[in-house]
């Protein structure tokens, strides 16, 4: 692009709005925000720059290979890393215990002015090099790429193991180096006994990727609309931030879905020339804010099904998430909070079940005990939902089940 930008690690708005006019001429969503698909077009670009001459200065950078995952430097052991090496240089008495905090951030920026750099609080390749030089020992080191293979990546994984997937279930995990991996935390022996179906509010996954690290979340599943599953966190012993209190015992799985109709008309407004969306169809629900919520694609439901009747096995070995519908009582299924739900409890629960303001995953969860409990076929039980979640109420009366051993599997 020609840019003459300071290379100084930090992601400042000249960067961000070099980085959105790149993404318009690549025919990117030009959020400022470098997701996989950004990520790839900038490798794809310098591949085509002609080589540096030999012997001419090369700008400072922090990763010299595409195919090399930098440093994430919000990790908790990278933090701890922080809060240590603050101690030993500056005295800064931090709690080592991995969370960037105020006082944190404030010992960070005492240190960048002690040293000449720009006071922002925020890590980058130069504050991270200066601490090394002051005395620190070297971070974290970068998780090394993974060379994926066809057993590896495209299984689950729990507990470092990888799990057959079910049929008709396509899944890539972070064992593909194109897959981030959102850790959180770690849980290595907890029990997890939890699922929690979330909807992104976003148009793709890596739209959704990057939201997440942007706000500094995080989940271990994304469900795109082509039925296509990404693993971005081990299920069993990986701590991913997605539903507060539930986060120790629960596996997260967000579905790609734009949610309200407003997000549609958002969509074409602003890329008149891009392809469609896949979702194309809405319903009236008056337990959703703004009154109209835009269907998952019939592809995603079914596989969120599958997938709920996969980790409720016994095929997910290193998993105990029971087959108990959290919003289910007397036939009805609550499409809003469940009282009580903020509180952990083994089972399946929309996010909308657990936090009051939230809104989203009902639907798929209706979907899902129509396979699994009412034993419906696929098309059946999509046209079913989308009747009974077209209520001006906070519940949807359920038609009654049928016990069955086979399900979407």
């Amino acid at each position: 692009m020609g840019l003459r930008l300071p290379v100084d690690g930090v992601m400042g708005p000249d960067t961000r709005s070099a980085l959105r006019s790149f993404q318009e001429r690549a025919g990117l969503p030009a959020d400022g925000i470098v997701g996989p698909d950004t990520e790839r077009a900038l490798a794809d670009a310098r591949a085509r720059q002609p080589r540096e001459t030999p012997g001419a200065p090369a700008a400072e950078s922090e990763v010299s290979d595409v195919n090399v995952r930098p440093v994430d430097r919000r990790t908790p052991e990278y933090v701890r890393w922080l809060q240590e090496a603050l101690n030993r240089v500056v005295g800064a008495r931090l709690t080592v215990d991995g969370r960037s905090g105020p006082a944190t951030r404030a010992a960070i920026r005492t240190f960048q002015q002690r040293h000449g750099l720009t006071a922002d609080g925020v890590v980058g390749p130069q504050t991270e090099r200066a601490l090394v030089a002051a005395g620190a020992p070297p971070p974290p080191a970068a998780a090394a790429p993974v060379t994926p293979n066809p057993a590896s990546a495209t299984s689950f994984l729990v507990r470092g193991v990888p799990l057959p997937a079910a049929p008709a279930l396509s899944v890539i995990n972070f064992a593909d180096p194109r897959v981030v991996r959102l850790l959180g935390d770690r849980r290595p022996g907890r029990q997890v006994t939890e699922l929690v179906v979330h909807e992104t509010e976003t148009w793709s996954a890596p739209d959704t990727v990057a939201v997440l690290q942007k706000r500094g979340l995080g989940v271990h599943l994304i469900l795109g609309p082509d039925g296509q599953i990404t693993q971005h966190g081990d299920l069993g012993d990986d701590v991913t931030w997605h539903a507060g209190n539930h986060n120790g015992r629960s596996v997260g799985v967000e579905v790609v879905n734009p949610i309200f109709e407003r997000n549609l008309g958002l969509y074409r407004r602003r890329y008149p020339r891009r392809p469609a969306l896949p979702w194309t169809r809405t319903i009236a629900a008056g337990w959703l804010e703004g009154g109209s919520y835009v269907l998952p694609t019939p592809i995603q439901a079914e596989a969120l099904a599958r997938l709920v009747a996969w980790i409720t096995s016994p095929a997910a070995l290193g998993l105990e998430i029971p087959r108990r519908w959290i919003g289910i009582s007397d036939r009805r299924l609550a499409m809003r909070t469940v009282a009580g739900a903020q509180q952990p409890a083994p089972g399946i629960y929309a996010h909308s079940h657990i936090a009051p303001p939230k809104q989203d995953g009902p639907w798929l969860v209706l979907y899902a005990w129509l396979r699994l409990e009412a034993a419906m076929e696929a098309g059946d039980a999509y046209e079913e939902a989308a009747r009974v979640a077209a209520t001006q109420g906070t519940s949807a009366v359920l038609p009654e089940s049928r016990p069955t051993s086979s399900g979407p599997v």
